[in-house]
């Protein structure tokens, strides 16, 4: 009974428009669940809509920091399909771009080989900066997939040496932790 056209989530009653503040499909996805939720429990559509747009990070997910004259948004990627995700939201940005990939702990914080998986290709032709403990493994995928990559392998100086202004850093979950933690100790919500 409830699905998303045009901006909008349409229900049996009306269409009420969808403006999120966050980036992406899937938080479109998410924020439909959350609206028919909120409405089952009571909620207006609008209020429900409304709330949705101050909602601008997720546990440091998609809301903006700022190192030395840079506004860094970070996006977590732990699945091939969640890389898809982080790619749409890429695609759609003019941002700088720094690829931060860490393993460490078990197994599967320590397997990259996700990266063979996500569809880089759609970013060929663009710039990037490789970064983290296996900036070897996300930085051969980049340029097997047609981008223009440098190598920095600390995240900060990686994210340093793009020019000022607005910087996206796509991470496996390992590298976020480390870099959203790394963040909050410096000040820099």
């Amino acid at each position: 009974a409830w699905w998303l056209e045009d901006g909008a989530v349409h229900g049996p009653a009306a269409a009420v428009p969808l403006v999120l503040g966050m980036p992406g499909a899937v938080n479109e996805v998410n924020a439909l669940f959350a609206l028919v939720t909120a409405v089952q429990l009571g909620v207006s559509p609008i209020a429900a809509a409304d709330a949705f747009r101050s909602v601008v990070d997720i546990d440091g997910r998609y809301g903006r920091r700022t190192l030395d004259g840079r506004s860094i948004r970070l996006l977590l990627s732990k699945n091939p399909a969640s890389w898809q995700e982080s790619v749409d939201i890429i695609e759609a940005s003019s941002d700088a771009l720094v690829f931060d990939i860490t393993a460490r702990g078990d197994m599967n914080a320590r397997d990259t080989s996700f990266v063979w998986e996500a569809p880089l290709e759609r970013l060929a032709g663009r710039s990037v900066i490789a970064t983290g403990v296996r900036a070897h493994d996300i930085g051969l995928r980049l340029e097997m997939a047609g981008l223009e990559v440098t190598a920095i392998p600390d995240p900060f100086d990686a994210i340093r040496a793009c020019p000022p202004g607005p910087v996206t850093v796509a991470t496996n979950y390992p590298a976020f932790l480390e870099l959203r933690d790394s963040l909050a100790r410096e000040g820099r919500p």
